[in-house]
């Protein structure tokens, strides 16, 4: 993670860019041999992403539009091989876009139901990337962030994202 990174982590009330999550997943890539996220920048081109297929995964997913000044959404869906289905791990509420279909079309090919799982509700707008990072940490080592009470301190959260990385390297 470069100096910049570590900016923008410890600056309190900003949104997570998507070098910042893509960072993030570059420390699990080199990490783990189980899960391989794709580049959050893919986005942009659908198509670009590659089908997971057979095995448990996790991606960081964006939701919302693309451009300078434009903030969307973050989220964290698990895929369960088991099952076929794609897990979103965000608000209740939230409904995809018609671009996220498509993503988790490409991804996951085999896929039934996309399932929403209840998991503990942000208190700001801009939060959204600590949180799916912390979920998708949660399910890299096995736990259901639905099971989760996150202390909601940014400060906090971005101290256990470099524990992960501790106890990862």
């Amino acid at each position: 993670m470069s100096k910049n990174h570590c900016t923008a982590l410890a600056i309190h009330n900003s949104y997570l860019n998507d070098e910042v999550i893509n960072a993030f997943l570059v420390i699990v890539k080199l990490q783990t041999s189980y899960f391989i996220p794709q580049n959050v920048l893919f986005y942009q081109t659908p198509l670009m992403y590659s089908a997971v297929e057979n095995v448990d995964d996790f991606q960081i997913l964006y939701d919302g539009s693309i451009g300078n000044y434009v903030i969307g959404h973050w989220l964290c869906v698990y895929y369960r091989n088991e099952t076929k289905c794609p897990e979103v791990y965000d608000r209740p509420y939230h409904t995809l876009n018609d671009n996220l279909f498509e993503i988790l079309d490409i991804l996951y090919p085999s896929k039934s139901n996309v399932v929403f799982k209840s998991v503990i509700k942000q208190p700001d707008g801009y939060s959204c990337g600590v949180f799916a990072i912390a979920f998708a940490t949660s399910l890299i080592f096995g736990r259901n962030p639905s099971d989760e009470c996150y202390i909601i301190d940014y400060n906090n959260m971005i101290c256990k994202t470099w524990t992960l990385r501790k106890k990862m390297g």
